[in-house]
């Protein structure tokens, strides 16, 4: 994560710690754009395939806490956090566990 330049993102008010204007974040897979409310390629999945797929595989091989191995999870978005542990949330349009 050191190698990588995240960018600043001061749009995701839900995990931005007290005090902070913003937190180092990406988005791998599909995002929402929220203006359209149409799914697109995360720009950083397009430039670096490989790490979204190292990271799918990840997910693959280490299920969700309660999860059986083999099971599908199925996801459409990665966020990877930098420097920062999110407040254990879930956004708005996920169903998740």
């Amino acid at each position: 994560l050191d190698a990588r330049q995240f960018r600043k993102n001061d749009k995701r008010l839900n995990v931005i710690p007290e005090g902070e204007r913003h937190v180092l974040s990406e988005m791998l897979g599909l995002v929402r754009i929220r203006a359209y409310a149409k799914l697109c390629m995360a720009r950083k999945s397009s430039m670096f395939p490989s790490v979204t797929k190292v990271l799918c595989q990840y997910l693959r091989d280490n299920p969700p806490a309660g999860l059986p191995h083999g099971t599908d999870f199925p996801y459409t978005t990665i966020c990877i956090n930098k420097d920062y542990a999110a407040a254990r949330h879930r956004d708005k349009n996920n169903i998740g566990l």
